[in-house]
């Protein structure tokens, strides 16, 4: 199986959700300037301004809980939009300027 870092190159942004060895091999594929943003990270610290760091803590039971008040009807999640990956720049510009509410979702596939 081939490693990612050797068939990529110059990316602007890596969206890690593995942590560890595959968080420090992506750091390699970035193009000058890219980003990077990590969900699986254990550190709070990021070694440059280029990182984000996000800590979550799966939680089974708040899952459950959540599901529950959207089936219930309680609460109701807010879709602003779906789009194309190739058009996130510019749909996140004009959710930005047009005061959206809600999440703008990305669709990676057609």
């Amino acid at each position: 199986m081939a490693r990612f870092e050797d068939e990529v190159r110059s990316v602007d942004v890596v969206l890690d959700t593995v942590g560890g060895d595959a968080l420090a091999r992506s750091r390699a594929v970035l193009a000058p300037g890219g980003r990077l943003v990590t969900v699986a990270a254990s550190s709070e610290r990021a070694s440059d301004a280029r990182e984000a760091f996000f800590i979550v803590e799966p939680s089974r039971a708040q899952l459950v809980d959540i599901g529950k008040l959207i089936d219930a009807g309680s609460l109701r999640p807010q879709l602003a939009g779906v789009h194309p990956l190739e058009e996130a720049v510019p749909a996140w510009q004009r959710a930005r300027r047009g005061g959206l509410r809600g999440k703008l979702a990305l669709r990676m596939h057609e």
